[in-house]
């Protein structure tokens, strides 16, 4: 007989409980790498809180939601600067016995029509809302200073997007403009809200975090400070910065915005102060104080003359010295927020610690040096 051809043995079905048995491994393996990564940024994430500091500060965010939940008695408006207004609203909660008393609402990098739209658009809807109960609310504190009142410089205030926009103001520019880097900011901003609880995401200054863990391995506590000729050439940009406020000062738009916050005080029968923040007193030179500092503190009492408001000039006028500021040279730092506000509650801001009576009102001509 001839030979008998051979024929491949049949292929049998694999068990429907198991397609392909061959790529469990190679899932394995990549579940196990996901694993080692997450574990790995684990083991960095506590290292660097170990380390370095909290970078997570007080902002719009902060601010709103404690007016709504608590209900205090006087608001603040103001730049990062309000953040030293809020330490002064807790070591008033402490001497009064009130459950916050002042709520201050930091807006980072400031100026006035920014401070206008923040109370026009985050503040009244929470104030004014037809079914809110009858609020506590007595006086309005706007935080300010020559900076301020210059425009920025394309017009556009890259703060609102990052700390003070909700999702209305971000959906409508995006439909009138579409997606630009300006309103990118808003979801930058949101999605480190909700990762908040990673300090890898929401310190976005990487170099600061390195610098920290180099100062550990060095047997550092911090990382080291300027040298005394960076110190120096710091100094000097703060003088031309300061010096140079001579020149943009008192803007009509933000001029125009300060006007609309007088009004929204006057509005709602707020008492309304004004408060020019304490500066750190070697930052200004005498050509500032007598060009940019004074003109502008006579130029406000000119804006709110005749209205009920009380002008509180805290330029030069505090304890502070110039070690009672950051390293910035902008801020306060903690133990200067801590002399400030007993130095404030002690005299020129005691009236807070009666929150149901009004502070009686001087002439702007009577502010305080």
């Amino acid at each position: 007989m001839g030979d008998v051809p051979e024929f491949p043995e049949p292929v049998r079905a694999l068990p429907e409980s198991d397609p392909n048995p061959r790529a469990r491994p190679r899932w394995r393996g990549l579940v196990t790498v996901v694993l080692f990564a997450l574990g790995a940024l684990v083991v960095v994430e506590l290292l660097v809180r170990q380390v370095a500091p909290d970078p997570r500060l007080r902002e719009v965010t902060d601010g709103l939601r404690d007016l709504a939940a608590y209900d205090p008695y006087t608001l603040v408006i103001g730049s990062s600067h309000a953040r030293t207004f809020h330490a002064l609203g807790q070591v008033l909660a402490r001497r009064s016995g009130q459950t916050a008393p002042l709520v201050a609402v930091p807006l980072e990098l400031g100026k006035l029509e920014a401070y206008r739209w923040l109370l026009e658009n985050r503040v009244a809807p929470m104030l004014d809302a037809p079914d809110a109960p009858p609020r506590r609310l007595r006086r309005l504190i706007l935080l300010t200073e020559w900076w301020d009142s210059c425009d920025h410089p394309d017009g556009r205030y890259p703060n609102l997007p990052s700390r003070a926009w909700h999702w209305p103001a971000y959906r409508d520019d995006v439909l009138a403009a579409g997606v630009t880097d300006f309103n990118r900011d808003y979801v930058r901003r949101r999605l480190r809200e909700w990762l908040g609880f990673s300090r890898l995401v929401i310190d976005r200054s990487f170099p600061g975090i390195r610098n920290h863990l180099l100062a550990r391995a060095r047997g550092l506590s911090a990382p080291p400070g300027r040298t005394p000729e960076e110190e120096a050439e710091f100094l000097r940009g703060w003088h031309e910065m300061t010096d140079a406020g001579a020149t943009c000062q008192a803007s009509p738009e933000q001029m125009a915005a300060l006007q609309w916050i007088v009004d929204f005080a006057a509005r709602r029968d707020l008492e309304m102060h004004v408060v020019l923040f304490p500066r750190r007193p070697e930052t200004i030179t005498p050509y500032a104080l007598e060009h940019t500092i004074e003109p502008f503190a006579r130029r406000l009492e000119a804006a709110v003359a005749g209205r009920d408001i009380t002008v509180h000039d805290l330029t030069l006028s505090t304890p502070l010295g110039n070690d009672d500021f950051m390293s910035d040279y902008d801020h306060v730092n903690a133990a200067g927020n801590r002399r400030f506000a007993d130095w404030a509650l002690d005299g020129p801001f005691s009236f807070l610690l009666g929150p149901e009576s009004r502070n009686p009102h001087r002439p702007v001509s009577e502010r305080q040096h």
